[in-house]
């Protein structure tokens, strides 16, 4: 399996993705095996171990009352994720480094909630274990008895519930459809994913639930820095709540 990246995508990241999957895959964490750079069209890809099967969102797929059993999957392997201890032999970034950068430019936050998030911040935990980045449904594959996470070119270094936040705020804070039956149908299907997937992580690791809250509202800020229109929308509708 050959991944190929966007244009925009600069070289150092793509090496900073090889660097970091060879580095989970020594870990012995569920990954793709990694075979290497390779030249795709005049620009850098990477070989990874071919996997037959498709998507933790795709097994889902007219299967809403699969939805908790999914989410509790999720859960146990991001428990097991979060267990990995990393060595010093690859300079994983700190995720509470990034967070600090990707609040600082998210523009359509507002400024009285910038300075808020990056003085609580601070007072947050840095944490020391392996953090995935942007772990959710799509980034797990299901290959017949095994699942597979994919997709570490955001791997770093960092307290776990930052990263479980991540998750919680990609599944909550997405758009919805217009139709208001759609948007009672989505939440449904949501609530459902994240229930399995809360409940089973916090029983697989050892942290209180209430330590989550702190994170959550500062990673949906950060998060304002990669997306615009109708998602940024969603994202402060969410923070508003929060």
């Amino acid at each position: 399996m050959i991944k190929r990246f966007r244009p925009w995508v600069r070289p150092e990241d793509v090496l900073a993705e090889l660097e970091h999957s060879q580095a989970v895959a020594n870990l012995g964490l569920p990954v793709p095996q990694v075979g290497g750079l390779v030249e795709r069209a005049g620009a850098l890809a990477i070989a990874f171990e071919r996997i037959d099967g498709g998507t933790m969102l795709e097994a889902s797929a007219g299967k809403p009352r699969r939805f908790a059993r999914l989410g509790a999957d999720l859960g146990r392997l991001h428990a097991r994720l979060h267990e990995a201890a990393v060595g010093a032999s690859v300079a994983f970034p700190e995720l509470r480094e990034r967070l600090r950068e990707k609040v600082s430019r998210a523009r359509s936050l507002p400024e009285h909630l910038r300075h808020r998030f990056l003085a609580q911040l601070d007072r947050l935990p840095a944490g020391d274990r392996l953090c995935h980045g942007d772990f959710h449904p799509e980034n797990v594959l299901s290959a017949e008895d095994r699942r597979v996470i994919i997709d570490w070119v955001d791997a770093a270094v960092g307290d776990p519930l930052a990263d479980v936040a991540r998750t919680v705020v990609l599944i909550e804070g997405g758009p919805l459809p217009e139709r208001w039956m759609d948007r009672v149908r989505i939440r449904r299907r949501r609530a459902a994913f994240l229930r399995g997937y809360l409940r089973t992580y916090f029983r697989c690791s050892a942290r209180p639930r209430s330590e989550l809250d702190g994170w959550l509202p500062l990673v949906a800020a950060a998060r304002l820095s990669e997306v615009d229109g109708t998602h940024a929308e969603a994202l402060l509708g969410y923070l508003a709540g929060a």
